[in-house]
């Protein structure tokens, strides 16, 4: 049966950023805003811990209408009009918040659209409310603007899934946004619930989302990614980047002409993978000396993303094929991205516990992370040029880097990987080797060396030697469930490495 999703979108004049789910700060503004000290999300309210954690529909229709409102010191543009939400958000033409999602989905989330109710006004100024962005004050707002829209609009008509709330209100403010202007009193986007659900028309309105008048397709979509239950990738606690241009939860939302958010990026594989719109192909010990051929990710959602397990089914590796054009185009580079995803406990702290409170890429290790080809982990590292969103050294194909390696070696144009993403010298077992140009299909080969943790090509007692003498030399590296301690749940979490390498073991 289709799913059917309905919006509303409410166009609101400069709103606060408070402490929800917040749009990436512009790169050109991170660095001056970390000198500011600003409240990046690392405080949170409780009534927000208990944000609706399932993901809503993500195939169907979806219905949104859009509602605009402004402040008397704060109007809106003349160009920003019924036509220009209409083309922005519901046009067929790439570019708009339509095609961008239809694209990503591979047409499983399609016939987005809407009706644009046109400007009406606050009764407070822009001012009053720009500058209590930091509580929940600003949510006032949001049920000011319901009050507005309210003789516009039926919201019952809006709650398609008929439990009494409804589906997904979206708010835009007139003024722009805080997150590109730098201006306290400007309204930060985000997505956020309402401490108290409003009752209007029958139906209870909680989830919202709220953007600026000027904001780009790119923030469009990464709030929109919120209502749709996805988490931020960047790191909510500094404001820093974590999986860079590669994912529209983190800074490719702002990907474009001089990063201005008109072409983001494609999602992540994660991100698609969560969201059910791509099944990956599970790569395992029986698939070892394998060459496999993976389609480019932006226009195939089948055969291409490959998984590859490390432990247990909480830790393995992601493997996409990211090429320049359509959303991709303002991208670094192209070829094999590989990501390491992590989704077992951290310092006590359940997957389920990092979703909730939407903090994904803010503990070590991050739950998802861009494995860099050229191996210098300097994704999100300020350097000479500035912060590094990314560049062509992520990438794995036969130009430049050719091989995932899973032991140190004194090879050239590799990158070593171990457990974890820990340096501590034992050997993963996992490789990908002879990646091909970077082209609409690729090529890698697939190994998996199981117990041959020292890495001479053969599994014997020196195998065992590894793994006590690098026990004795770095002591708590070996902490296999981050724990902070070493135990037998730390031997555990080997279970899943020796049964796939006992096949190939010669001491048993």
């Amino acid at each position: 049966m289709k799913g059917i999703v309905v919006l509303l979108f409410i166009v609101v004049s400069n709103l606060g950023f408070a402490l929800p789910n917040y749009a990436p700060i512009n790169p050109k503004l991170l660095e001056k805003k970390r000198v500011l000290n600003r409240n990046m999300g690392t405080t949170r309210m409780q009534e927000n811990i208990k944000k609706n954690l399932e993901k809503s529909v993500t195939t169907g229709e979806l219905k949104a209408p859009v509602i605009l409102i402004e402040f008397s010191d704060k109007k809106h543009s003349n160009l920003h009009d019924k036509e220009y939400y209409s083309n922005l958000l519901f046009s067929d033409k790439e570019g708009s918040m339509k095609d961008y999602y239809e694209k990503n989905s591979y047409g499983k989330l399609n016939n987005i659209h809407g009706e644009i109710v046109n400007w009406v006004e606050s009764d407070k100024t822009m001012g009053y409310y720009g500058l209590k962005d930091d509580s929940a004050d600003i949510q006032n707002l949001v049920i000011e603007a319901i009050k507005k829209a309210a003789q516009y609009i039926n919201f019952s008509n809006y709650d398609l899934n008929n439990d009494g709330y409804v589906d997904q209100l979206i708010v835009i403010h007139s003024g722009e946004g805080e997150e590109k202007s730098g201006i306290a009193t400007d309204i930060w986007s985000h997505e956020w619930n309402l401490k108290t659900p409003y009752e209007v028309d029958g139906v209870k309105i909680s989830k919202y989302t709220m953007q600026s008048e000027y904001s780009p397709v790119g923030i469009f979509a990464h709030e929109f990614g919120h209502a749709l239950g996805l988490p931020d990738l960047y790191n909510t606690t500094t404001g820093g980047t974590a999986v860079g241009k590669y994912s529209l939860m983190d800074y490719g939302s702002w990907n474009g002409p001089n990063a201005d958010g008109t072409s983001p990026s494609y999602m992540s594989a994660w991100e698609k993978v969560f969201l059910g719109w791509i099944t990956p192909i599970d790569l395992n010990y029986a698939d070892r000396n394998g060459t496999y051929m993976i389609k480019d990710i932006e226009e195939n959602n089948i055969n291409s993303v490959y998984r590859i397990y490390i432990k247990g089914k909480e830790e393995y590796l992601l493997i996409a094929n990211r090429q320049k054009k359509g959303y991709d185009k303002y991208l670094p580079g192209s070829g094999l991205l590989v990501y390491h995803i992590y989704e077992g406990e951290i310092n006590g702290e359940s997957l389920e516990q990092s979703l909730k409170s939407n903090d994904i890429n803010g503990k070590i290790p991050m739950r998802v992370k861009v494995l860099e080809a050229n191996g210098k982990n300097d994704l999100g590292q300020s350097g000479n040029d500035g912060m590094n969103y990314g560049d062509a050294g992520d990438y794995f194909n036969s130009s430049a880097f050719t091989q995932l390696l899973s032991m140190k070696n004194n090879g050239v144009n590799s990158c070593i990987w171990n457990f974890s993403n820990n340096s501590y010298g034992l050997n993963s077992g996992v490789s990908l080797t002879e990646i091909s140009s970077s082209k609409s299909v690729m090529s890698f080969k697939f190994s998996d060396i199981g117990l041959d943790f020292n890495g001479d090509g053969k599994v014997d007692g020196n195998d065992i030697k590894k793994v006590i003498s690098t026990a004795d030399n770095l002591g708590t590296d070996l902490d296999y469930d981050y724990d902070k301690k070493l135990d037998e749940n730390d031997l555990e979490g080997y279970k899943d490495r020796f049964i796939r390498g006992l096949e190939n073991a010669k001491i048993w």
